[in-house]
């Protein structure tokens, strides 16, 4: 499925994502968390930092996460109730790869704009460290909520670069999904179509480049 794509990101080591109930399966997300646990690569597992900014669903995730992680593990998970929006400053550089999974209209998440995406994107560039990596997701197709939030974060800070999804994985999806063309390409959105049942879904990576940001414009 897509969501491997950002597999990866879990075996590493300091890891932050941001509202987990907003993945599209929940499920997924547990696949998540069990194959974070599992891998055989334990020398690299490091810190898994969930944040849930509604309080009901940050106790249901607490619970579920205590009912299937072995107690051994549970030191690794961290699970909080903050706005996403001050994570960065709270805790600057403390990430080595941070995945925002913002929500959107497709949500029914009508409070949420574009200029409150850049401000949970600006957290997140605050939270890695440099040369940490940032994904960011949506699921819809409004451009004003998915390569305009990229693109602005781009223009308005020096020291953050686009990384292009690998083409050899594009190509091994595209039997199962359909991807759409951005010129120029600043991520890649699923969208639907007859036979292939997901979309629509918008991913894209940034990169921290320098320790402290340069040229920054007022927030």
């Amino acid at each position: 499925h897509l969501y491997a794509v950002l597999l990866n990101l879990l075996f590493i080591e300091d890891f932050l994502l941001t509202d987990p109930f907003k993945c599209k399966d929940f499920l997924l997300y547990l696949f998540f968390i069990i194959i974070y646990f599992i891998c055989d690569k334990t020398e690299l597992l490091g810190l898994l930092h969930c944040n849930e900014v509604d309080q009901h669903r940050h106790d249901w995730l607490l619970k579920t996460l205590e009912s299937y992680v072995p107690p051994a593990q549970l030191h690794l998970l961290s699970v909080t109730h903050l706005d996403r929006r001050s994570i960065g400053s709270m805790r600057p550089g403390a990430y080595d790869k941070v995945l925002v999974d913002a929500p959107c209209s497709n949500d029914r998440s009508w409070l949420y704009t574009p200029d409150t995406n850049q401000g949970k994107m600006w957290s997140a560039l605050e939270a890695v460290r440099p040369g940490g990596v940032v994904v960011y997701s949506t699921r819809t197709m409004s451009r004003a909520k998915n390569q305009s939030v990229v693109e602005a974060m781009l223009a308005f800070y020096q020291g953050v670069e686009l990384l292009e999804m690998e083409q050899h994985l594009i190509d091994s999806l595209s039997d199962h999904f359909c991807f759409a063309h951005f010129h120029p390409s600043v991520g890649q959105l699923v969208i639907p179509q007859k036979g292939k049942t997901w979309g629509p879904m918008y991913v894209s990576r940034l990169r921290r480049i320098y320790k402290q940001f340069k040229n920054m414009v007022e927030r």
